[in-house]
């Protein structure tokens, strides 16, 4: 969480250095070079979604040893709904799709 704070307030400081510098050309550039890679970016993020789905079984099975089997046998059963949720969240969230399409 810190991790992610620290990168995002480096990321936040770098933007308005460009801006106060006037370095608009490179923020714009750096907008192409960004929306030109969200396809492929999208496609990482789908396959790690697949490989969350078919490593979910395995996944579970390691919990063996702290977790009761009611619970792992509900994490067994919810498989396909997160899956199918963090599908979701990425169609509509990252990819914009049904906002896309008007």
């Amino acid at each position: 969480m810190i991790t992610a704070l620290v990168v995002l307030s480096l990321i936040v400081c770098m933007v308005l250095a460009l801006v106060l510098f006037g370095q608009q050309d490179a923020l714009l550039a750096a907008h192409h070079r960004i929306r030109a890679a969200t396809p492929w970016l999208a496609l990482v993020q789908l396959a790690a979604i697949a490989a969350l789905w078919l490593a979910w079984p395995w996944l579970v099975d390691r919990l063996r040893t702290r977790w009761p089997e009611d619970a792992r046998a509900a994490l067994l059963a919810a498989r396909h709904r997160i899956c199918i949720g963090l599908l979701l969240v990425e169609l509509v969230v990252v990819l914009g799709l049904p906002f896309n399409l008007l």
